[in-house]
């Protein structure tokens, strides 16, 4: 007998004795760790000895359908032995203001009734949990009325928000969409990926999972909100990036829509637009080469003349550079100082910056080394008139190196207003020379894999990359800093699958667990041992023990522990390797008590040395009790707090044994629970037996 934990299920599998059986469960509320509610639901169940046979109804497999789907499906019930059968239905979808389903008997006759369950869904019947249909089946045997009962779970999933756009600005991209088809949707989430990505959704599946390449960037309140301005939290966006969005309609009980269609778009061009920010020579004292375009500002000229007839020119360029982290300002131009390197006239649209370090590097706060060279190029009149306030800034290329076991993964650290759509990593020296080609990806990040742990490698980045301005493709090219970082093992082992049952009788849990190797990121099997964390209520764990691989079979996968401290508590295992990185914890498992304390209702202490003592059932989990146990006047004969009892029979007073006659006890036994300490109070009663003819003992 079991209740399913997560169908909710009560199953009685072949019950052996003909009765009439009352079963009530308690149904707990859980937010985090903690109970806030409760309930209980009871029901008779009458179990009888027949020949008659219960009649047979199919099993329905569960399913997901998209809001405002109809659902119609066969519903066929058959008795073994030809008697009539009534079919019905009852569930969520009986119960709904609007649509509600039917169950149409079609057809019926000795041994069968078919049917056809339909439900045409709505918008507003989207939510989380899945609408249960309980079909009956009940026989019409003249003995005795059988029943049969089949579960029909159906989630119906909120349509996509549609005809999401995204349309660029020069400093911000605006999303709009249609508002929600489902009037009780409550907002909306916003994700954005850098690029385009081909999203497969399993069939149940709704909104976005994580892993699968977005980034959630807001969450609006309210079905109307549909307009939203992404500046990257006030970081700002990168221009010449293509970033894509899709929105999700999400629910008061944390339902979500399917997510919508995606809509692209990339910020609108600066002027001048810069093109290159190439690292010519890796020293101390190096170059770098930094280059714009110029079809595209006189275009902006001759508006600007257009716009402001009184302003013919002459123009030109001014060229400026920083070295500061311009990124952990935001972006933020005005945030830092800029030094003006040059003032070039139109016509002249390329700058070498020497003697620029791009050999030493800074290191971040993550420890990561990273160049800080930014441009920016401004079209101004001679007169110091700015022609257009929107102009770019533009870094260069750098890697930002991450050791790992045997690997180092590489992300390209950049701001650049182009789309940079293939790069190649190069290892090399320290000083960028003797490149070797290990790799290339259109993605911003690059695993190397097969080094060596403890030996250095230097790599250089080499982009190749477009933007687009009016319809005219401009391609380009750029070389990174270079970088050096030592491979480490840092990678910690795969999490153990822990499974553990109390030993009553010995006083102690057992925990087992086996290893193997599932986790994607650990390829190598260099575990160690393995820590057992321990918690008395589930929230706070600490370490009560350690075991070690070679104290096991060399080739055994399954391992264990024995706590001999305690009966009652929470559990988890983690695996070590050999220097030392630890996995995340298993699976959770928490042990309750072994059963129920008992006491037995006789006993006979006349030294046979069988049952001579009273003493308890105490499965584990009981720390103690307050047992009383008088004779018929009222009188204290024996008392303890031995939750093993262990009374011999003998009078607390008299130190005699007492005679035979019914003993009245009370007695409050204090258990450890998982919830906290509970007592619970038990009163009965003993009769003490000596055998025919026999008399108490007095020696």
């Amino acid at each position: 007998m079991y209740v399913h934990p997560t169908k909710g299920d009560f199953v009685w599998n072949a019950p052996v004795k003909a009765g009439i059986y009352n079963v009530a469960m308690i149904i707990n509320e859980w937010r985090g760790k903690d109970i806030i509610g409760s309930i209980v639901r009871d029901m008779q169940i009458e179990v009888v000895d027949s020949k008659n046979r219960p009649p047979v109804l199919p099993d329905f497999k569960d399913t997901c359908v998209l809001a405002g789907t109809k659902i119609s499906i066969p519903v066929h019930a058959t008795d073994p032995d030809n008697d009539a059968i009534v079919l019905t239905a009852t569930g969520g979808p009986f119960q709904v203001n609007d649509s509600v389903a039917r169950l149409t008997v079609d057809n019926e006759g000795p041994g069968y009734t078919n049917a056809t369950f339909t439900w045409q869904t709505i918008n507003n019947h989207a939510r989380k949990q899945y609408y249960t249909v309980v079909f009956k089946a009940e026989d019409q045997n003249q003995e005795v009325k059988l029943v049969s009962f089949s579960n029909y779970n159906i989630t119906v999933i909120a349509p996509k928000v549609e005809n999401l756009t995204a349309t660029a600005e020069k400093k911000v991209i605006r999303l709009e969409w249609n508002r929600s088809e489902c009037e009780h949707a409550s907002g909306y989430e916003i994700y954005r990926s850098t690029g385009h990505i081909d999203l497969e959704l399993g069939a149940c599946e709704t909104g976005i999972p994580s892993g699968r390449g977005y980034e959630k960037i807001a969450t609006l309140d309210g079905i109307d909100n549909t307009i939203y301005s992404d500046n990257n939290n006030n970081k700002g966006l990168s221009p010449g990036i293509e970033y894509c969005y899709r929105v999700v309609a999400i629910f008061a009980d944390g339902a979500k829509s399917l997510p919508s269609d995606e809509a692209c778009a990339s910020l609108l061009a600066g002027m001048p637009p810069i093109i290159r920010a190439h690292v010519e020579t890796i020293d101390v004292s190096g170059e770098i080469h930094v280059a714009w375009l110029e079809k595209p500002v006189k275009e902006a000229i001759n508006k600007y003349i257009e716009n402001n007839p009184d302003k013919t020119g002459p123009f030109e360029y001014r060229l400026y550079y920083t070295s500061e982290n311009l990124k952990k300002m935001g972006m933020n131009a005005n945030a830092v100082n800029w030094d003006m390197l040059e003032i070039k006239s139109m016509g002249d649209t390329t700058y070498i910056h020497e003697k620029v370090d791009t050999g030493t590097g800074i290191s971040n706060d993550d420890g990561n080394i990273e160049y800080h060279h930014y441009y920016r190029v401004e079209l101004l009149e001679k007169d110091g008139t700015i022609v257009d306030e929107d102009f770019e800034i533009a870094s260069t290329l750098y890697p930002i190196l991450e050791p790992s076991d045997k690997s180092v993964n590489i992300t390209f650290g950049r701001y650049a207003p182009w789309i940079n759509e293939k790069y190649e990593i190069y290892r090399c020296t320290k000083t960028g020379t003797n490149e070797i080609l290990v790799g290339s990806t259109n993605k911003e990040i690059f695993t190397d894999t097969g080094l060596k742990n403890g030996q250095e490698y230097c790599y250089v980045i080499r982009s190749e990359g477009y933007r687009n301005i009016d319809g005219i493709k401009y391609e380009n090219e750029n070389r990174s800093h270079v970088a050096c970082v030592t491979p480490m093992d840092n990678v910690p082992p795969c999490p153990p699958t822990l499974k553990g049952e109390s030993l009553c009788d010995e006083n102690r849990n057992l925990l087992e667990w086996d290893y193997v190797i599932t986790c994607a990121h650990n390829q190598e099997d260099d575990m160690e041992k393995f820590y057992v964390y321990y918690s008395v209520d589930g929230i706070d764990y600490s370490q009560i023990g350690s075991v070690n691989r070679n104290e096991f079979d060399p080739y055994t996968i399954r391992y264990n522990y024995s706590d001999n401290a305690s009966l009652v508590g929470c559990y988890y295992v983690t695996a070590v390797d050999s220097v030392g990185n630890e996995s995340k914890g298993s699976n959770y498992i928490c042990l309750d008590n072994c059963g129920d304390y008992e006491l037995p209702n006789v006993f006979t202490p006349d030294g046979d040395n069988i049952n001579d003592v009273f003493k308890s059932y105490n499965p584990g989990g009981v720390t103690k009790v307050d047992m009383k146990i008088y004779n018929r006047v009222g009188k204290l004969v024996f008392k303890t707090e031995n939750p093993d009892i262990n009374w011999d029979g003998r009078d607390t007073d008299s130190k005699r044994f007492v005679p035979s006659g019914v003993y009245y006890y009370i007695c409050d036994v204090y258990e450890e629970r998982l919830t906290g300490p509970k007592i619970i109070s038990l009163s009965g009663f003993i009769h003490v037996y000596y055998g025919k003819g026999a008399k108490p003992l007095y020696d």
